[in-house]
């Protein structure tokens, strides 16, 4: 039975040959994963090629019995009492707002 760490390595890093343990527990194998689907031409490793409509958060909440006007009622509800209390400027939540249904309409899995 050997004896494996938990420790993240970069990439050109290896273990102190003085520990007395035969590896790690895998990062570096979801390093060697992750690269494959990067693209090393990209500075962000990536491109979107096409944008396919999926589900927007909205929907996926929807599909659970969360309806968007009770939630926003209740963000609002609840960004009302933090500008009664002090704890937030009039501006923040207007952004805050702002961004909760902006956040909405977004899709679950990619926004830009």
């Amino acid at each position: 039975m050997g004896l494996w760490v938990e420790k993240i390595l970069a990439r050109h890093e290896t273990l102190p040959a003085s520990w007395p343990v035969q590896g790690t527990t895998g990062y570096e194998f979801l390093n060697d994963v992750e690269d494959v689907f990067l693209d090393p031409d990209e500075p962000t490793g990536y491109y979107v090629e096409e944008i396919i409509e999926g589900t927007t958060i909205v929907q996926a909440l929807d599909s659970v019995q969360y309806d968007e006007k009770e939630l926003k009622r209740q963000m609002k509800g609840q960004v009302d009492e933090a500008i009664k209390s002090d704890r937030m400027k009039p501006s923040e939540a207007m952004r805050l707002l702002d961004d909760y249904e902006r956040g909405l309409k977004e899709y679950t899995y990619l926004s830009f």
